[in-house]
């Protein structure tokens, strides 16, 4: 059955009111309401956000929002590794970075729980009139989404990192990111997409590749190719 909260939820025959399974225990790149991120101690195991891979392929994608064990911050995770956002420290109101919290008028009760079976951030909605969602895209941006329930269409409140370019390898390697591109990824000069058929379906993770391979063991016709108005990589390697 699928609750008007969003929730769908299996019972059991004999007991209406028993739930077997439901899926606000399983998010994917949704966080509904009454549903919990965190971290269940008893199995090791994290409750996490995480898109799909593209917009058309349903497995999952490089991008994870998942709370520290300690309970402390939520963190944007690229490839399960690298934090390109986080949330700041949990006051017991509001997140330290995220301070317009405190001026939400949507979002009431967000709240940490932790005991011996897990540690764990939950929310509701402030008012009855309003459907919420909290989504994880494809894109890696974080985004509430507000709407009305005598309306139709969703408005997005508010969305971290703010700009696309902000996202750790949003656009793969040996690419340039310009969010004032229609088409925000693009290739370094001599380079092209690694994945041409990805590439058209937005998805920029396997990056570009030389169109013609770096002769090493000559470099005396090798030279440098200045860039302007471009801001260094994220993790960029000296060698002296």
């Amino acid at each position: 059955m699928l609750l008007d909260s969003g929730n769908f939820v299996l019972r059991d025959a004999s007991d209406p009111f028993a739930v077997v399974w439901q899926s606000l225990d399983f998010p994917t790149d949704t966080w509904l309401p009454g549903a919990r991120l965190g971290y269940n101690k008893l199995t090791k195991e994290k409750v996490i956000l995480t898109p799909w891979r593209t917009s058309s392929d349903p497995a999952p994608g490089l991008f994870y929002l998942e709370v520290q064990q300690n309970g402390t911050s939520f963190w944007l995770l690229w490839n399960g590794s690298e934090t390109y956002w986080t949330s700041g420290y949990w006051t017991g109101k509001l997140f330290s970075l995220v301070p317009e919290m405190a001026e939400n008028d949507y979002v009431s009760n967000f709240t940490f729980a932790s005991n011996e079976n897990g540690s764990y951030f939950t929310y509701v909605v402030a008012s009855s009139n309003n459907f919420i969602r909290i989504m994880l895209e494809i894109t890696g941006q974080l985004k509430l989404f507000i709407r009305g329930k005598e309306f139709t269409q969703w408005t997005l409140t508010w969305m971290r990192p703010l700009e696309q370019c902000d996202v750790y390898g949003s656009c793969g390697a040996f690419s340039i990111c310009n969010q004032k591109n229609v088409s925000l990824c693009g290739c370094l000069q001599g380079f092209e997409p690694q994945v041409p058929k990805d590439w058209k379906l937005q998805d920029h993770s396997n990056g570009y590749v030389r169109k013609t391979p770096l002769q090493c063991n000559d470099m005396r016709n090798s030279s440098f190719l200045v860039m302007h108005d471009v801001l260094n990589p994220a993790f960029q390697v000296f060698d002296s």
